[in-house]
């Protein structure tokens, strides 16, 4: 007969190996007033109602909001008397969702401060020992962002939402969908939210805007035209989403292969690198009679050949991601859709944003 609380200590023993030790506090959090800028947290669906803050090293001045972490209680911490302990659910996925500027900060003893129904699901003490691994971060749906109450054009700022994989952005970018500039975005000084050129007003501010975000395991993603207003207020579904890998980390979610708003579709196809290019350009209105990539740093337009079942290109100079696209229909009109190309992935599908 294997006792209940032996099975426990059994299940724990299991994770101990993958994990670093730490301890885990508790305090009644609300994710709609932190300081990571979230807007609530769902019970409903990931991360089920299950956030922390932290401090220090793991706060890195609010990057590493929305970081996901798999929790497990070991046992009493030292300064507890008899009588707590692990549940019998001793492990949970957490999400980083706040700062807590007094917890510990060394990694070797670091304090998740849990929320304190969170904390009730794997222990009864008040001060726990933790074992704590990097784990993936599960949302099925977009990301999301929200622009920022005030936002205008001549002020953006933007919350970040509902990240798979990693969780945490390292990186975001805005522009023109007329342009090839991206605009940077910042939390430097101001972590709950993302804001874009320094707080200046917007260059060429013709909508819709593309976002190109980058996750802390430097895995990019671009949504063509999401922003189409610069209202504040606003959540944006922007149609694209991390995959979480078997390692647990996260790859680019393709795009569907048709487009909602009856955009031009551009599908890579075969085996892809620098040197060679190929692409399934389907959904046109009007028939392509010329495909080209901007490549030589971003100053030249290399024509590629049609194939019959693709066009194909072979430049003499190693192409740059992400790639720029300039279409040319038979009738003579040009559409071009800038830096969305961002893998050389086979049969990965990109909105290309237009249609003739």
């Amino acid at each position: 007969m294997i006792y209940p609380q032996l099975m426990i200590s059994m299940l724990i023993m299991a994770h101990v190996s993958n994990g670093e030790s730490g301890v885990a506090t508790h305090f009644n959090g609300n994710a709609a007033s932190g300081a990571c800028g979230y807007n609530g947290v769902s019970h409903s669906t990931f991360p089920y109602g299950n956030f922390a803050a932290v401090g220090g090293d793991f706060w890195q001045n609010g990057y590493q909001c929305g970081s996901c972490y798999q929790i497990t209680c070991i046992g009493a911490h030292s300064s507890e008397g008899n009588g707590c302990g692990c549940t019998s659910t001793p492990s949970i996925k957490i999400q980083i969702m706040d700062q807590c500027p007094e917890c510990r900060t060394d990694r070797a003893d670091v304090d998740f401060d849990l929320d304190t129904t969170t904390k009730n699901k794997i222990s009864t003490c008040d001060m726990t020992n933790i074992e704590f691994e990097r784990v993936s971060c599960d949302y099925t749906s977009n990301i999301e962002i929200r622009t920022k109450s005030g936002t205008t054009k001549w002020w953006f700022g933007l919350h970040v939402d509902n990240v798979a994989g990693n969780g945490a952005i390292s990186k975001v970018s805005i522009k023109s969908s007329t342009v090839n500039s991206w605009i940077i975005c910042s939390k430097d000084g101001h972590a709950s939210f993302w804001l874009c050129n320094n707080g200046e007003a917007l260059p060429t501010p013709n909508l819709p805007f593309d976002i190109k975000l980058i996750d802390d395991n430097n895995v990019e993603l671009i949504g063509l035209g999401v922003i189409k207003s610069f209202v504040g207020d606003q959540t944006i579904d922007t149609g694209i989403q991390y995959t979480i890998t078997n390692n647990g980390g996260s790859s680019p979610s393709p795009p569907p292969t048709t487009s909602n708003d009856g955009h031009i579709i551009i599908t890579n196809s075969g085996t892809l690198s620098v040197w060679w290019y190929a692409a399934i350009v389907s959904n046109s209105a009007a028939t392509i009679s010329k495909f080209e990539i901007l490549y030589k740093d971003q100053t030249d337009w290399f024509s590629c050949t049609n194939a019959g079942w693709a066009w194909t290109c072979s430049p003499d100079v190693a192409l740059q991601l992400p790639l720029t696209i300039r279409l040319t229909s038979s009738s003579g009109d040009t559409l071009i859709s800038w830096s969305f190309v961002s893998n050389f992935i086979n049969q990965y599908a990109w909105d290309y944003g237009y249609n003739f």
